[in-house]
This record gives structure tokens, sequence and C-alpha cells, in this order.
């Protein structure tokens, strides 16, 4: 087994909060933040819901809205470096989202070549590498841990930074029938969020979280069955010592059927590791739909309530159309 990352620190802007703080207490006391949609309607005229970050400008879409999402979050992150390393250029590695209608390549370019330049401006860190979706902060972990375990990086951002706050966006889910609404109502509220956690090898503070093995991922069929996230449970839980029970999971579960479904029938497959189905956070009841930013909050608020998840290691998933990734952490 790899030797374990340690979370250093966190930044994030959501519709429940400004910062890394304000959100974790937040999710912690179920403040909701969904609300309708400031113009666009369903074809009954009900306004479509969504998870908004309010303080931001309405007419931001596209590059600028995902500007406006990140770099505060990152700079929020970057200030939890050690004065001594603020000397020295720490590697980012974010998630975007993927090509969709309202957010195509050259937007996609645009916030890569904005936050990179943000960052040598800054002298501080670096864009390192490029994922897409919920599972892209994941699957970066395996690039976090190689940099440090070979000492390319004293410390690792990993991040996301996503919004459907678009029409043209909207009205694809719409169509797709992934939008909730009053025609869908097992369709998910799409959210908006920025996300970044800081790694480090060592241990820091106290009750730190571990993260224990690198992601999986695997490519899921047509037809979710659950079998390729019990797989990615199986691989990770069976190094671990014999009647070992996860303390909780976290994932990206957006109130859509049938990935409910699809977890359901993963539980069944690797029940050996679970006491119960229903133990599992997916606070997209407060926020909507994250896409890419999912990872870093789910790990923000498993480091906000540390001290109720020690003695077990934890399960952290996320899907998407075609993936499925995971990873385990611990107290």
């Amino acid at each position: 087994m790899s030797q374990p990352m340690f979370l250093a620190g966190f930044g994030a802007i959501t519709p429940v909060g400004s910062n890394a703080p304000i959100n974790a207490v937040s999710v912690q006391a179920g403040v909701n933040r969904l609300t309708d949609h400031p113009y666009l309607t369903d074809e009954d005229g009900e306004a479509l819901v969504i998870g908004r970050v309010q303080f931001i400008d309405e007419v931001l879409s596209g590059s600028q809205r995902l500007i406006a999402l990140g770099l505060p979050a990152l700079d929020e992150c970057l200030g939890h470096l050690p004065t001594q390393q603020r000397q020295k250029s720490v590697p980012v590695l974010l998630s975007l989202p993927e090509i969709r209608p309202g957010l195509e390549a050259t937007e996609l370019t645009a916030v890569q070549s904005e936050i990179a330049e943000h960052l040598l401006s800054s002298g501080r860190a670096n864009l390192h590498q490029l994922a897409h979706g919920p599972t892209g902060p994941l699957t970066a972990l395996a690039e976090a841990r190689l940099l440090l375990e070979n000492g390319a990086a004293d410390y690792v951002i990993v991040g996301g930074i996503d919004s459907y706050y678009h029409p043209e966006t909207l009205r694809w889910l719409e169509r797709e029938g992934h939008l909730y609404c009053t025609n869908n109502p097992t369709g998910f509220i799409p959210g908006e969020a920025a996300a970044f956690c800081l790694l480090s090898p060592k241990s820091i503070g106290e009750k730190p979280i571990r993260i224990l093995r690198d992601s999986c991922i695997a490519l899921e069929a047509d037809a979710p069955s659950g079998e390729t996230l019990a797989n990615l449970i199986k691989d990770l839980c069976e190094p671990l010592p014999e009647n070992t029970k996860l303390a909780t999971v976290l994932c990206n579960l957006n109130g859509e059927h049938h990935r409910a479904e699809e977890f359901l029938a993963a539980y069944f497959r690797a029940s050996k590791w679970f006491d119960d189905p229903s133990e599992y956070q997916a606070p997209s009841d407060l926020w909507g739909d994250v896409g890419a930013a999912w990872v870093p909050l789910l790990l923000l608020q498993f480091h906000h309530q540390r001290h109720n998840r020690q003695g077990s290691p934890s399960l952290v998933w996320t899907g998407d159309e075609r993936q499925r990734a995971a990873a385990l952490i611990e107290v």
C-alpha cells in the first residue's frame, strides 16, 4: 500500500458559503440555498430550481463565472501553505467541467489560461495538470501522491470548479431529461462551486485526515448495475484488516433515482464492508449538483466532522455518465 497523504487546508465557495469554514458549518447545520432561477422557467411556466452563488453577478456565465468562482477559493487554499513554503512552487491539479452546451472548448481554455496566469503572477503555484468532471479530483490523487513521494513537491493542491448556470446548459439538461423540474421530479438540481484541498505527505495538526489509498477508476456500462462501483469498493477495501467496516460514505448522489439504485446495488455486492446503506452524505439537497467541485467539498465536510469518524476508514466516491472513482480516507 502506498504511503498516505494528509489534508492540510481547504478553499471553497458554494451557494451555502463564501469560504471553507462557513461551508462546513452550513452543511452540518443543513443550510439550504436552492433558489428559483432569475428568469428561466420549465414547460409549465414554473421557475427552474438551481443552486447559485448569490454574491457572483447573475450576468456572468461560462468562463467568466468559473473564474469568478475559482480564484477566491484557490487563493484561500494557498493561504494554508506554511510560511516557509510560500516561496516554493506548488503544483495545482485542477478539474474543470467537460465540454457541453454553454461551455465550449474555448471557454475551458480561457479558464485554464486565467488560472495559470494568476498562479504565475503570485509565484506560489503552477497549474500542473487538468482533469475533467466529478471524477477528476479523485483520479488526480494518484498524480498528487507521486509528486509527493518522489520529492517533486512538498505540497500539492487538488481541486475543481463547475457551474451549470448558463441558459444553454440548463436547456440542454432539460432536453436530456436530467434537469429537475415539474415534469421530471427525478432529475437533479444544477449547482455551482469551486473547492480545493491542500495535500501534504506529513501529518499536520490534531487528528489529521489521511487519504489511505490512491483512487481507482473504471468505465461504467451503458446501464449501470452497481458492479463497477462495487468492484472499486472491493479493490480499495480488500487490503483492510478482517471485519473492517466503513465508518461513512461521502458521494455525489444528486437525486437522480438511477444513481441511488446503482449505489444500493453496489452496497449489496460489497455489503461485507458496510453496516448501513443509509449511512452516507451527499449534500446536493443543499447546493445542487456541483460537478467537478464535489470531491474537495466532500473531503472538507469529512474534515469538519472528523471527531465523529475515528476508528474506521470512510469511502469517498463520485460518478458521472461514464466513470466511477473512489478513495479511502481515515482520521
